[in-house]
Parts: C-alpha cells; sequence; structure tokens
C-alpha cells in the first residue's frame, strides 16, 4: 500500500510541476507576448507591464516548476526509504 501511495505522489508531482512549470508559466508567458503585440497591431499601445509579467513568467518557468513538483516527489521518496 506504501509503494502505492508513493507511486501516487510521484505521478502527482510530475504532472503538477510539468502543468505549472511548461503550461501555466511558459505558454502563459509566450501568450503575454502575443497579447502585447496583439494589442499594437491594434494600436491600443503597448503594455509595460504585460512584457515584464510575460518575460518573469518565462524566466521562473522552470524553477516554479521544479519546486512545486518537488512538493510531492520527495514525500513519495520519503515513504519509499521507509
Amino acid at each position: 500500500m506504501k509503494k502505492l501511495f508513493a507511486a501516487l505522489l510521484f505521478i502527482i508531482g510530475v504532472v503538477v510541476g510539468l502543468y505549472v512549470g511548461v503550461w501555466v508559466l511558459f505558454v502563459g508567458g509566450i501568450l503575454g507576448f502575443v497579447s502585447a503585440v496583439n494589442q499594437l497591431i491594434d494600436g491600443t499601445g503597448l503594455d509595460g507591464m504585460l512584457i515584464v509579467w510575460s518575460t518573469l513568467k518565462m524566466m521562473f518557468a522552470s524553477f516554479v516548476g521544479y519546486i512545486s513538483g518537488m512538493i510531492f516527489i520527495v514525500p513519495a521518496v520519503t515513504i519509499l526509504k521507509k
């Protein structure tokens, strides 16, 4: 039962880390840039904060994805070692 629970935690950690790191932050940063370019093309002006926020999201995507994945993976490994 412990191995099953640890495996479930490990899988959840990988999925959460990939979702947060890749989809929410990295792809979200790219979509922010696309939105800024769209605003520029429409003639409504360029939003500087959107550019900064999108850049920060893309810069920290791997770190935040790693940390959010480790929140589940570390307990899974700890359970397996006992």
